[in-house]
């Protein structure tokens, strides 16, 4: 069981991190400036994808009601810490541009595909 959870602690960190440094590269090539927010966002998404990977987890080895009702909790409760966390700093111009929608929109459905995935094949 521990292999299992480093193994997907390990994979997400290097899909994050392959699809942040493209990110940034191309956030600098766009708009010659490096955002604090967009590593934030991706510490964000990885830790929260993690957690609830590793509870989903223990719960599908209990019960596979349980893990079903616990991700679908935790993926509310993802939004919800988007709307206390980062929301305030992309709404803090007056305007929620584009590039803002995919700092956080990138990196929350590469780590919710993953962990989907990984999920569904055990």
């Amino acid at each position: 069981m521990l292999k299992i959870l480093i193994s997907f602690t390990l994979n997400l960190f290097y899909w994050l991190f392959a699809v942040f440094f493209v990110h940034i590269i191309t956030h600098k090539f766009f708009y010659n400036e490096y955002s604090l927010i967009i590593a934030f966002s991706y510490i964000f998404n990885f830790i929260i994808a993690t957690f609830i990977y590793y509870v989903t987890n223990f719960f599908s080895k209990k019960n596979i009601n349980n893990s079903i009702v616990f991700f679908l909790a935790a993926s509310l409760l993802k939004i919800f810490l988007f709307y206390l966390l980062l929301y305030p700093f992309f709404i803090s111009d007056g305007s929620i541009t584009k590039d803002e929608i995919f700092v956080f929109f990138i990196p929350y459905t590469i780590s919710s595909i993953y962990q989907i995935e990984r999920l569904s094949n055990q």
